[in-house]
């Protein structure tokens, strides 16, 4: 995001303007405040205040000096006043501290830098009687105060939190005796992690009108959907404005982090530079000590376990709770529930705390974390997160448990799912044949990321090898066909389902009747006559005893019933399918969550709204949640439809009820291109970068860029996996895209 947010998070600043109460501080008017406190968690916009305190202070006669926070040693005296204080000490000139007694000038020269000239610095680590250092910085506080005039010197210390012994003890000092007219000081800091005494002394002063105080708020949902991109469809916006929080700085790193709606636990993920320098300044801060207990901690990952932490950290139990007592003090980590219980503060500094590491250490720490796991007799998916870091070239039962794990979270983290049974794959011998069983998982979760080429080329592989007997090659035949039906290419897709089916063993019901229902959906998505439809719906299969696959069935066979222009029975299909589904939990419902959609889609022609909204905003949420992005580009296709039919009224679309109602969402998003959009979201489609679509249009690679913003924005989606899938939804071919143009 280009601009910093805040907005009225502080309750003070609007559009750059300070409230009247603080205004009366900063004029004079309101007499008796010296010390203005600011007081926030990381990221609610303390820094933007601090700015906004310092232009309007200057606009009004004041001087202004700043420390930058994390610049001065937390071990050197009095470093974040000298950080702030040195260059107009160096404008004004040793002169200012002619009048000072010699001990007090040896003092402040061994503490200030600009200073240094006025007498033989005394090292200001060696001071035996500090009252008197900070009886001289005060003194030098004052005659800044009357070199400067004006209004005088308004002095801010940002991350108080963070300052050495001596810079906080003098903050006390001026906290319990506030400093007189021509200063004022700004103190910032987060409340977790201030000194309890200055934060005493602050409370004391407030009650007693000499220190203004400003929590900020945060920010309220209409202010915080107002600072994300255009380019975000209304339903992801709200998305991450609820994983936000009302929080500014997690509400940025969510937008630049891409992610949907929020960062996976794996820490090991990339994250943009800009997101992970803002926490890397939390993880410098922190001695080596407890740098190397988070970095343990970034390791070991959730539940907390005391033998793990000491395993990969390599420390004893006393140096881990001495490093503990300094991440919970610096709110790198937070207590959750018991002592026994810690989490970071936020998945991002995670991220940071594992980056911070050497990539060999982070190898090392992995591997005694899986042999401590194995040694407990750990499940697949707790030991794969390590293993898939550590494998070797032929560990075979290292593969089994990657593949063990990959299985048991394909639905509901398949991005993980590809690292652990990519992993498996790269660990077996060069001579060896891939089981088909990981050929297949790897293939299902490619495509379930949106990754629809490599999976279809995996879950090929997976035919070729599987039992027929077994069930992966079935199973592998539908996600192909998923595959190809989502790159648009529906005629492979339903040749090969319609092979499929005449080569299915009579004794092979469950998947006779999940292959007639990807070839229903195929049908659907594709932009036929409706006899293609009906005769891959019948005969219909009897209702299945699973639940969510029966709601699933009931859900496609109630769309076709759309396609087809049938009646009679529709209304009947549909709430039964409604019901079956509205009784499912999400863990039963996310194998099927493809039913949301088509559910939705018939209830839309219908004209049922909050119903089709109910359905279509829990398939997105749980698409994304889980990862999901082969739907979250239908669902949210589906969402905007809807939005845009209630604001044009009650009427349903000229002809809803003769098509299938995802197919108009689909038509109306790409109704919104202009013919060269479409044209680039088609090459998008096809896998071709954006130097390939410049080349090929004989356009600029920024030229190219910004039409994809434009495509971005107008399609509601983020990413091209979902421009991809669009296309692939209403069909591959320039004839039948350029009907939509």
């Amino acid at each position: 995001m280009s601009t910093n947010p805040v907005g009225s998070a502080t309750k003070l600043f609007l559009d750059g303007r300070v409230d009247a109460d603080l205004a009366a501080v900063l004029d004079g008017t309101a007499t008796g405040v010296r010390v203005i406190e600011v007081s926030g968690e990381a990221g609610v916009g303390k820094t933007r205040l601090l700015g906004e305190i310092t232009g309007y202070a200057r606009d009004h006669g004041w001087t202004v000096v700043s420390n930058i926070s994390g610049t001065a040693p937390r071990d050197l005296p009095f470093g974040a006043f000298a950080d702030a204080l040195d260059d107009i000490l160096a404008f004004c000139g040793d002169g200012l501290v002619a009048g000072f007694s010699y001990e007090h000038v040896r003092w402040l020269a061994g503490t200030f830098p600009a200073l240094a000239t006025a007498a033989p610095g005394a090292d200001p680590r060696e001071f035996k009687e500090l009252y008197h250092a900070f009886h001289a910085v005060r003194g030098l506080l004052g005659a800044l105060c009357l070199e400067v005039g004006g209004n005088g010197l308004v002095v801010i210390i940002d991350d108080a939190h963070r300052t050495d012994d001596a810079s906080l003890e003098l903050l006390r000092q001026l906290a319990g005796r506030p400093p007189s007219a021509g200063l004022m000081l700004v103190v910032a800091h987060r409340p977790r992690q201030a000194d309890r005494m200055l934060r005493e002394l602050l409370a004391a002063g407030d009650a007693a009108g000499v220190v203004r105080r400003i929590e900020p708020a945060p920010l309220e949902e209409r202010e915080a959907l107002a600072l994300l991109p255009g380019s975000l469809n209304e339903f992801r916006r709200r998305g991450i404005v609820r994983a936000a929080g009302g929080n500014p700085g997690t509400l940025e790193a969510l937008v630049l982090a891409g992610a949907a709606p929020y960062p996976d636990e794996e820490p090991a993920r990339e994250l943009p530079v800009a997101v992970m320098s803002r926490y890397f300044r939390d993880i410098r801060a922190l001695s080596p000590l407890g740098t190397l207990v988070a970095q343990a901690l970034a390791v070991t990952g959730d539940p907390f376990r005391m033998d793990l932490l000491r395993a990969v950290a390599e420390l004893s139990e006393p140096e881990v709770w001495a490093a503990l007592d300094e991440l919970v003090g610096d709110d790198v980590l937070r207590a959750e529930g018991t002592l026994l219980s810690f989490r970071f503060r936020d998945p991002f500094l995670r991220g940071a705390a594992y980056r911070s590491a050497g990539a060999g250490w982070r190898i090392g720490g992995h591997s005694r974390a899986a042999a401590v796991l194995q040694a407990d007799g750990a499940p697949p998916t707790v030991l794969a997160p390590h293993l898939v870091h550590t494998i070797a070239a032929g560990d075979e039962a290292g593969a089994r448990i990657l593949l063990d794990a990959a299985r048991a979270c394909v639905w509901s983290r398949p991005a993980r799912t590809v690292a652990w049974a990519r992993a498996a794959l790269q660990s077996l011998e060069p001579a060896a044949e891939a089981p088909a069983g990981l050929l297949l998982v790897l293939g299902e979760a490619l495509v379930m990321t949106g990754s629809y080429a490599d999976g279809v080329t995996y879950l090929g592989a997976a035919c070729a090898h599987g039992d027929r007997a077994a069930g992966v090659w079935a199973e592998a035949v539908e996600w192909q066909a998923r595959g190809l039906r989502l790159l648009g290419r529906h005629a492979e897709a339903t040749g090969r389902l319609r092979a499929a089916l005449n080569g299915l063993s009579a004794d092979a019901d469950d998947h006779r009747l999940r292959l007639r229902m990807e070839l229903l959906a195929a049908e659907l998505d594709r932009d036929g006559a409706p006899d293609r439809a009906r005769e891959a719906a019948a005969p219909r299969p009897a209702p299945p005893s699973d639940p969510a696959l029966g709601a699933h069935l009931l859900a496609l066979l109630a769309a076709a019933d759309v396609r087809q222009g049938v009646t009679g029975g529709m209304e009947t299909r549909v709430d039964q399918a409604a019901r079956q589904a509205d009784s499912l939990s999400d863990d039963e419902i996310v194998r099927h969550l493809e039913l949301l959609r088509w559910l939705g889609g018939a209830e839309l022609s219908l004209m049922r709204y909050q119903a089709a909204r109910g359905h279509l905003e829990r398939g997105l949420a749980l698409s994304e949640r889980c990862g999901l992005l082969f739907l979250t580009a239908s669902f949210s296709a589906q969402l905007n439809d809807l939005l845009s039919r209630q604001a044009d009224g009650p009427e349903p679309d000229p002809g809803s009820s003769l098509r299938d109602p995802g197919d108009i969402a689909v038509v109306n998003q790409l109704r919104q291109l202009s013919g060269r959009e479409l044209e680039i979201a088609m090459l998008v489609s096809d896998g071709r970068t954006n130097q390939q679509i410049a080349r090929a249009l004989d356009l600029s690679h920024k030229t190219v860029e910004t039409y994809l913003a434009r495509i971005f924005k107008k399609l509601g989606v983020c990413s091209r996996a979902q421009v991809a899938a669009l296309i692939g939804r209403y069909g591959h071919t320039g004839d039948q895209l350029h009907k939509v143009s």
